[in-house]
């Protein structure tokens, strides 16, 4: 017994002075995943003292590491995780490795190990004064979904790389937020990030404010150019982009090349490269620079517990903003839940303001939310049944909406010899807003 205790001892103090010494930062968990002891490195990379570490989950101190993810390796299931994460102000490579005693995790070593930032210039101060900052981080992110959360860990594993990125999302999901978030969890976020739209330009003034003497590339050395609507470069600005990309150099328009540019670029598109690629309507060099770290953003509608808790977040900021208090009934609920959302966030924002500054009453049905879909957009047929969860380009457009709505109602009626049920379901609502609609039509 006195042999083992004293054996006991001796491993203790080894792993102190393991944990003193060591140049990472070293935090030892438990077998539920709770942080036990931290050494002085973590310390300082967390800019927290032990005692204020001790005590709580790893997955609470570091959100971006699920519980999911910690119950994987404490069961023995997986050998070891990595994180490309923040540690306070310090971008770090983190690791999760089980120990292992008779086959079972008795628990885990946490090790993250402080990446070397690029040292900023002389012209940090000022581009960070002239405002070329990102401000959006990828907790600002909802990602309660599961292809939201998978989407976000890619965006992780890019920041640590200095290749283009390559972003496709619909109109009003978080394509800006992702690229910002890569931005800030890079090894550049002490330099300068700017966005440049693609559109809306002239090609005169696309390649002068992108290439131009004083433009983004001029303006952003050493830090991140994000091109939102990338599918919109010209076919000079592509050359241009793609040796700026291929070769670090930035062409002038008497063919001077300037010297070596430190430049990451990030690209967002809302249509997918590869047919603009097929159909020579974009460079295919320049696509295979931009597609090997892409990423497509899940529209909100294939993102429920997502769209559940945005509109939940709207319903509330709009009733504080407005000091009123409203409920969706659970009919209103159905409906919002089902409709296919292709303006994502942003419409879903406006949309949910919109009804409750007008709204007449405290609870708000799916009469009140159907009314106002067919008042503020009535060039589509939404409902998320009808798409099969189908980008918005897949939509059937219409000329007039309540001409359209109705013949769509004639037709399910004479598909289905008037059987309700079946005609509801087909057209993605509910029987008794499929009644109502019947009425209003004079379809009987």
């Amino acid at each position: 017994m006195d042999y083992a205790m004293e054996a006991e001892k001796k491993n203790a103090a080894q792993m102190e002075t393991l944990l003193d010494y060591a140049s990472n930062g070293v935090m030892r968990l438990d077998g539920s995943g709770t942080a036990v002891s931290v050494n002085r490195v973590m310390e300082q990379l967390m800019g927290r003292e032990e005692k204020e570490l001790t005590g709580r989950l790893l997955s609470d101190i570091f959100p971006e590491i699920t519980r999911e993810h910690l119950s994987g390796v404490m069961a023995g299931g997986e050998e070891n995780c990595s994180w490309f994460l923040q540690a306070g102000s310090n971008a770090v490579l983190a690791t999760l490795a089980p120990v292992i005693v008779e086959g079972r995790a008795e628990g885990a070593i946490f090790t993250c190990h402080r990446m070397k930032k690029k040292a900023p210039d002389r012209t940090k101060n000022r581009e960070r004064k002239a405002g070329l900052i990102a401000l959006g981080d990828f907790r600002d992110i909802l990602q309660l979904s599961e292809n939201m959360q998978e989407c976000i860990r890619k965006a992780r594993l890019y920041s640590m790389s200095e290749r283009p990125v390559l972003i496709m999302g619909e109109t009003g999901t978080e394509v800006r937020l992702l690229a910002q978030g890569i931005h800030n969890s890079s090894l550049r976020s002490a330099g300068p990030f700017l966005t440049v739209n693609c559109g809306e330009m002239t090609p005169e003034e696309q390649r002068e404010r992108i290439f131009g003497e004083k433009g983004a590339v001029s303006a952003v050395n050493g830090g991140t150019l994000f091109l939102e609507d990338g599918e919109l470069l010209t076919s000079d600005c592509q050359y241009r982009l793609y040796q700026l990309i291929r070769y670090r150099t930035n062409v002038s328009d008497h063919f001077l090349r300037t010297g070596h540019l430190d430049i990451r670029i990030i690209c967002s598109t809302s249509t997918r490269l590869a047919e603009k690629t097929v159909s020579k309507a974009f460079r295919e060099d320049l696509f295979y620079l931009l597609e090997g770290l892409s990423l497509e953003v899940p529209p909100l509608r294939s993102r429920k517990e997502d769209l559940k808790q945005k509109i939940s977040d709207c319903l509330k900021y709009a009733c504080e903003k407005y000091s009123r208090y409203h409920t969706l009934t659970e009919g209103g609920w159905k409906y919002m839940m089902d409709y296919a959302w292709p303006g994502n966030n942003l419409q879903l924002e406006s949309f949910v303001e919109r009804l409750v500054l007008t709204a007449g009453k405290r609870t708000l049905d799916e009469r009140n939310v159907s009314d106002l879909m067919d008042e503020l957009y009535p060039e589509y047929y939404l409902p998320s049944a009808a798409l099969g969860m189908q980008p918005p380009a897949s939509m059937p457009q219409r000329t007039d909406g309540k001409r359209g709505e109705a013949e769509r109602i004639a037709a399910a009626s004479e598909k289905f010899g008037g059987n309700r049920e079946k005609m509801a379901a087909e057209l993605g609502i509910s029987k008794t807003t499929l009644w109502r609609k019947m009425k209003k039509y004079g379809i009987s």
